[in-house]
Formats: C-alpha cells, structure tokens, sequence
C-alpha cells in the first residue's frame, strides 16, 4: 500500500531534488519505480496509488524553470528530530510570468497558514489549484477504493499572501503575473 504520507514523502523528496536542480543532474527514489509502483494492475483494472499522483502533478502541473523560494515554518517534532511543517517549492516559465508553486503541508490533522511572496509581492486573490489529500495520512487507493485519495481542482484564496493548506495535502498554485 501507498498511503497519502507515501505521496507527501515522494513531494517532498521531488522539491528537495528541484530546490538542488543546479547540483542534481539525476535522481531516483526507489519505492516511485520499483516493487509497488504507481500502477497496481488487477483483473479488473487499474488502481493510480497516491504517489502516482503526486508524479503526475509534479510533471503536468510545473512550470520549466525553478524559481527563488524560501521557507520559514514551524517544526513537526520527534523525538530529537523535527521536519518543516510546511515545504515548498516554486516554479516559473521563462518570461517569469507563470508561476507554479508546490506547497505541502506536512501536519497530520491541521491546516496550516503560509505567507507566499513571487516577483516581489505579495500574492492577493483568488487562484486556481490542484489538491492532493486524503481523509487521513494513511488513506491509499485499494481496488475497492480506488479514488480514495485524487486530486482535486480548487480555488485558493491569498490574503495579504497568506493561504490556509487543508491537513497532509500537496497544492500546486498557478499564479499567472498580471504585470
């Protein structure tokens, strides 16, 4: 099984290789392509596991060049050790007019608030967006469930730059630069 902190882990690991693009020239994760893939093939058809759509977003809903981004969130604690709460990651087309931003919210049963800034200014108004979440971290796509956890085409409302992210979710932000 493939839960939605599975596809959280697999956004994560995308936005860290992304953020290192510079660096990295290739990169592979293990659990994305080998032993329990993103298709489950059964007689009866085919079941898409949550990282399948976390793959998805990230190849059909970015933007080609990947933009400045930081990040200021509180920590998820375990133990000694803690994990940004929220992730992020941005990016933008070559006339840096269309931004698409990745934003996971890691926290296992609340929203979060985060503040995003492109070109310089705060983002105010209402955005299309993708939302990937499931009713819990350990929802998965089974044959009996099979859209269980997919994603969702929403509106995002920014005020002042700040977003409320729906618990354990993945959003990608479309923000097209008006000026």
């Amino acid at each position: 099984l493939y839960t939605m902190a599975d596809a959280l882990f697999a956004a994560s690991f995308l936005n860290a290789c992304l953020r290192n693009a510079d660096d990295i020239t290739m990169a592979n994760i293990a659990p994305l392509v080998n032993q329990t893939g993103p298709l489950y093939v059964h007689p009866e058809g085919i079941v898409k596991r949550t990282h399948f759509h976390t793959m998805a977003m990230y190849a059909n809903e970015l933007e080609e060049c990947v933009g400045a981004i930081t990040i200021n969130s509180s920590k998820l604690i375990h133990n000694n050790t803690s994990v940004n709460v929220v992730d992020a990651n941005a990016t933008v087309d070559k006339s840096a007019r269309k931004w698409a931003i990745a934003l996971i919210n890691r926290h296992p049963s609340e929203s979060v608030e985060c503040k995003i800034k492109t070109a310089g200014r705060l983002l105010n108004g209402t955005f299309d967006a993708t939302v990937l979440a499931g009713d819990s971290p350990d929802a998965y796509n089974d044959i009996d469930n099979p859209n269980r956890v997919v994603p969702e085409k929403k509106h995002m409302i920014f005020r002042d730059g700040v977003v409320e992210l729906p618990p354990h979710s993945l959003s990608i932000v479309q923000v097209t630069d008006e000026e």
